[in-house]
């Protein structure tokens, strides 16, 4: 079953639902993230004068964010990996699937890239048939919530940054997610322009009247 935007919006108000049932989650990766190396040092803003960075750097390498945003409460889960083949991705369940135990049923939200598709992949999750992966449309992984935390993630930590290494930015985004985690934001009312046009994508059991609004 299929639930139309209206019939999946007010289910999603009903928190107790998925609670009982459910842990979904916002997923996807974030590739090629370069570790920069400014040739000068940045200067702050100060009074009169904005903050400065130089438009040349030294690259020292690349890095991919897997992450998984709790659309309950925003919490993320995330590994840092070299490369963003059906292998990390496969590890990156392993990572989800291990960290939620008590979870009666895993929905995964993700866009149609082919590596979360994977022939691999569809047998790891036949042998797994609590989590259910479900897809956004073709073209359409904006409209995937994790991307929200990915544009913040940049904003705030990595744009204006100065990495010296790989493991400089592997800890610097390490030490972002677990600020976050310390007081994750809840994603909010949800209206069709944010978090719920996604759920257009997902399969539920039918639902009973008294959670309809």
């Amino acid at each position: 079953m299929v639930l139309s935007i209206d019939t999946a919006l007010a289910l999603w108000r009903q928190h107790d639902w998925l609670i009982r049932h459910a842990m979904v989650f916002c997923v996807d990766e974030k590739s090629q993230i370069q570790a920069l190396d400014r040739t000068q040092p940045s200067l702050p803003m100060k009074k009169g004068r904005c903050g400065t960075m130089t438009h040349d750097y030294k690259r020292n390498g690349t890095v991919t964010l897997f992450a998984a945003l709790s659309t309950l409460d925003g919490a993320v889960i995330s590994i840092c990996d070299d490369r963003h083949r059906h292998q990390e991705w496969l590890r990156f369940l392993q990572v989800i699937d291990e960290l939620n135990p008590d979870a009666k049923e895993i929905h995964l939200i993700a866009d149609n890239y082919a590596t979360h598709k994977h022939p691999k992949v569809q047998r790891w999750l036949k042998r797994r048939p609590r989590i259910h992966m479900h897809f956004t449309p073709t073209s359409s992984s904006w409209l995937n919530m994790v991307e929200r935390f990915f544009r913040d993630l940049t904003t705030k930590r990595i744009r204006r940054g100065v990495f010296r290494s790989i493991e400089d930015l592997i800890a610097a985004i390490d030490e972002y997610v677990d600020r976050h985690n310390t007081a994750p934001r809840d994603l909010g009312p949800v209206t069709p322009y944010n978090c719920g046009c996604h759920l257009r994508a997902m399969s539920f059991p039918p639902i009973e009247k008294e959670f309809l609004l």
